[in-house]
């Protein structure tokens, strides 16, 4: 009986023993257990994640994997918790990988100056390998930041720095070069790219081009002073050069100075000046004695400057391939538009060995400003990218961004976009997009239109087209004069009579091809010359004369059109009618929310 009583008691012990294993141990017995049973689930974590299969990768492979992670651009979710996002989460994996990442020189060499402490790690374990010195920052207060310190400290490792990109204020970047050596070597630099974060300031960097780069490709200069006879402009193996002002500084440059720039590189490939150069004169008392600067590998040539006569005195001087992409940004083309055109145009003329243009932009502004870019390809936006106030735009072969005066499009305007439409290059045009161009009578569009046979897709953005569609309802005769398909059998009102004082016998309407428009933000109640939008835009897809079927018609985001309207557009000679369900608007858009004043920043990139 005692015997089962004793058994009892100690079974209970142990059972308490188990449930509690603490009970009876004193403090420091329960802290000795505690890392004792820790230290055993770390040995079998590490245990684990040996035997995983990520582990078993070679130190090589994890390498290469681990360098692509780090040369991946940061988003800013990366900046905001570095920990989580960027390449650095990988030394928190496991032991293994920390040990392989710490091992590995080139993971380092993209520096994370937002993080003083790691920055300087970084230029440690980076140790000998090429370095990339990048960073951003605007000024929050009169403080140095230690950021830019540790930005300071890495420029002292110019010896193996590789690129450079800055944008910071002009007196931290005066601050930063000021601590380079004189004439210290570069040798491997081959990137520079150094901006200012206050637009109307200029950033004095003058220590940096007594820099010796032999080997430097790409040097972008943005509100920075330039020296033009230092030996990081002359050495010869730039392929990309890049400098513009916010606003054209005292202290210009001239073409004494840029031409020798441009001689001594013979490889450029890219060449852009913003407001670099001054004013010059129509008639320049004592022409520069300079050779020809042949640049024949150049691929891409963008000016801005005050006027049209400078662009024509820097390109008397140039001979650049026509194959080559051309901007340009004058700010008074009211003269010598002339030469500027016989200059440009060539680039979107096939015979003359430029390229043969396929969509064509048009816009301005109430300013006067005028935009003419011709694209290669074609770039039709989706559904989604019609209701955006902004369109991604494709590359433009030839742009030309210019201001004509206050009310430029009646003249100057019209006789600008003839002259470059004339070009035999244009004569494969298949898209026309335009966008807040101001009103063009519709013989001005009959005479710009009338050679465009291949064009099969418009697009018509936030202007008036009341005139445009007059235009296309017109028809080509034998004598090439305009000829309205006006009269009651083709339906057509007042509006549409006859453009000129001849009418021979019509052979086909414009644009024979059409085959898409789209419509953005325009009035139906629009109206110019005698007839109101919806009228026109009705008659014009009810003409059979036209003889072709009009393949869709978009409608996004107009004023005053009506399901009335819409259900007569359907009962025309088109295919679909897309129509976003908009029905109010305005009695009558204001002619200023078409033809708007640009911003600083919409015109820069006008």
């Amino acid at each position: 009986m005692n015997y089962h009583r004793t058994t009892a008691t100690s079974v209970r012990f142990i059972e308490h023993q188990v449930k509690d294993p603490a009970a009876g141990m004193s403090l420091d017995q329960i802290d000795k257990n505690i890392y004792k049973h820790a230290k055993a689930l770390q040995q079998l974590a590490f245990r684990r994640n040996e035997l995983s299969p990520a582990s078993r990768l070679p130190p090589e492979i994890l390498t290469r994997i681990f360098t692509l992670l780090a040369s991946r651009p940061p988003s800013s979710q990366a900046l905001s918790k570095p920990k989580r996002y960027l390449w650095v989460r990988v030394v928190h994996v496991c032991r293994r990988w920390r040990r392989v990442a710490v091992g590995c020189p080139a993971l380092w060499t993209r520096i994370v100056f937002s993080y003083p402490k790691w920055a300087r790690a970084m230029l440690t374990l980076s140790k000998a390998m090429p370095l990339v010195v990048s960073h951003r920052a605007t000024r929050t207060s009169r403080q140095y930041p230690r950021s830019v310190k540790m930005v300071e400290s890495a420029l002292q490792h110019i010896q193996r720095i590789k690129q450079i990109t800055l944008e910071l204020p002009s007196s931290w970047l005066q601050l930063i070069f000021n601590t380079l050596p004189g004439d210290a070597s570069a040798p491997l630099l081959e990137n520079i790219s150094v901006s200012t974060s206050e637009c109307h300031t200029i950033a004095p960097i003058s220590r940096m081009f007594t820099l010796d780069t032999p080997i430097l490709r790409t040097l972008q200069l943005s509100n920075c002073t330039v020296h033009w006879d230092s030996r990081i402009l002359h050495h010869g193996r730039l392929v990309s050069l890049r400098i513009s002002f916010s606003v054209l500084p005292r202290s210009t440059a001239a073409l004494p100075q840029i031409l020798p720039v441009l001689a001594h590189n013979p490889n450029l490939q890219t060449l852009a000046l913003r407001n670099v150069l001054p004013k010059s004169s129509p008639h320049p008392d004592t022409p520069l004695d300079h050779p020809p600067v042949i640049l024949p590998q150049l691929s891409s040539f963008e000016l801005t400057c005050e006027d049209s006569f400078t662009f024509v005195d820097l390109a008397r001087y140039l001979s650049v391939p026509r194959s080559s992409s051309l901007g340009l940004t004058c700010g008074d083309a009211s003269e010598g538009t002339d030469d500027l055109l016989s200059l440009a145009v060539p680039h979107c003329d096939p015979g003359l060995g430029g390229k043969a243009i396929r969509a064509l932009r048009l816009s301005g502004t109430s300013s006067g400003w005028f935009h003419i870019g011709c694209c290669l390809e074609l770039e039709e936006p989706s559904k989604a990218e019609l209701i955006r106030p902004k369109l991604s735009r494709p590359a433009e072969h030839l742009r030309i961004t210019c201001k004509f005066g206050e009310n430029p499009i009646r003249e100057e305007s019209a006789g600008f976009i003839s002259r470059v439409l004339g070009t035999p290059g244009l004569r494969t045009l298949e898209h026309i997009h335009v966008e807040r161009l101001l009103d063009l009578p519709s013989d001005v569009w009959w005479d710009l239109l009338r050679d465009q046979v291949h064009i099969h897709t418009i697009e018509i953005r936030e202007c008036h087209a009341t005139s445009f569609l007059i235009a296309l309802n017109t028809r080509v005769g034998d004598g090439d004069t305009p000829t309205s398909s006006s009269g009651n059998e083709d339906g057509l009102g007042s509006g549409f009579g006859t453009l000129s004082g001849s009418t021979p016998t019509p052979t086909h309407h414009l644009l024979p091809n059409l085959g898409h428009l789209t419509l953005v933000a325009i009035d139906f109640n629009d109206e110019a010359e005698g007839t109101i939008f919806s009228d026109a835009l009705s008659n014009f897809l009810l003409s059979g004369n036209r003889g072709t079927v009009l393949g869709s018609l978009t409608i996004r985001t107009c004023y005053n059109v009506s399901a009335e309207d819409v259900a007569r557009f359907r009962d025309g000679l088109v295919g679909t009618v897309d129509w976003d369900g908009v029905v109010t608007g305005p009695d009558v858009m204001d002619p200023r929310a078409m033809a708007y004043e640009p911003t600083t920043s919409e015109e820069e990139d006008f």
